[in-house]
């Protein structure tokens, strides 16, 4: 029996190679060789910032600065 460690390893290695051959036609075009080996980290770094300033900072500044963050307009919500 497989850990879920094991399990989660095997997933994302998949999901690397995925997007390894997705972004090789990408990077013939515009002769970015090195586009494909780091093209997982790209995704994964555009998927993590957008998870933390969308969904963690928000819930963490309601939680522990309810009152000042609560009294923050949109624009300002955003610079914080």
């Amino acid at each position: 029996m497989t850990s879920l460690l094991e399990k989660f390893a095997s997933v994302l290695e998949a999901y690397n190679r995925t997007f390894h051959n997705l972004s090789r036609p990408v990077a013939d075009v515009f002769g970015l060789k090195n586009l494909g080996p780091h093209f997982d980290i790209l995704v994964y770094s555009f998927v993590l910032f957008n998870v933390a300033n969308i969904v963690l900072v928000p819930g963490f500044s309601r939680l522990f600065f309810n009152r000042i963050y609560g009294a923050l307009d949109v624009k300002a919500r955003n610079k914080w």
